[in-house]
């Protein structure tokens, strides 16, 4: 991190994450990755799909 580059994590739906894209503007933002749903499983619960 300097003070011209920031690393940033947003979570939330599709559209919204696409409006703060187009408030900063293509310029300001170096790279973008999305990685769709996610889940953690915690504890002694198993996550399957289904």
């Amino acid at each position: 991190i300097r003070a011209s580059a920031y690393t940033v994590q947003l979570t939330g739906p599709s559209d919204k994450l696409d409006a703060f894209l187009r408030a900063v503007g293509s310029q300001a933002v170096i790279e973008v990755a999305r990685s769709g749903v996610a889940g953690i499983g915690r504890g002694d619960k198993v996550l399957s799909l289904g």
